[in-house]
């Protein structure tokens, strides 16, 4: 009989902890989820940030390049990002793009290391079923 209820304990915590981590991976999938969608976002920024850049570098072929440098007066590395950071508006930051990067690297080793335990907790589950299952027929307890 003390078996049996060892068992039980045994899997009714491991059904505890499974329900735990699968809130936890629920959480973490959607910070997962909202940052991958931040990360695209200034990752397109970026895009258009060097593509802007590179078309000063490339001799004013755009016509906001020309007038950008008309105002300015200046040629070199600093007007080419200057007139970068003014043809995305300010948006594009590079320091958010790291740091996103940064959460979204340590966001999928959180939400893989939850789906690994998750993984483990089920087999234990079943593993732990079986066991208490076989527990409460030798006492005669499922019997009667």
């Amino acid at each position: 009989m003390s078996i049996a209820s060892a068992d039980l304990f045994g899997l009714l915590t491991t059904k505890a902890n499974l329900n735990y981590y699968t809130q936890q991976l629920e959480i973490w999938s959607a910070k997962y989820s909202a940052n991958a969608e931040k990360l695209h976002k200034m990752q397109s920024l970026e895009e258009k940030w060097e593509g802007k850049y590179d078309d000063y570098q490339a001799g004013l072929s755009d016509t906001a390049a020309k007038k950008f440098n008309a105002v300015a007066g200046k040629w070199g590395g600093q007007t080419a990002t200057a007139y970068a950071d003014y043809s995305v508006s300010g948006k594009f930051d590079r320091d958010v793009l790291d740091e996103l990067t940064e959460l979204d690297m340590s966001y999928d080793t959180i939400k893989t290391t939850m789906e690994a335990q998750i993984e483990m907790l089920k087999a234990q589950k079943e593993s732990e079923t079986t066991n208490t299952q076989e527990a409460c027929q030798d006492t005669g307890l499922l019997g009667q």
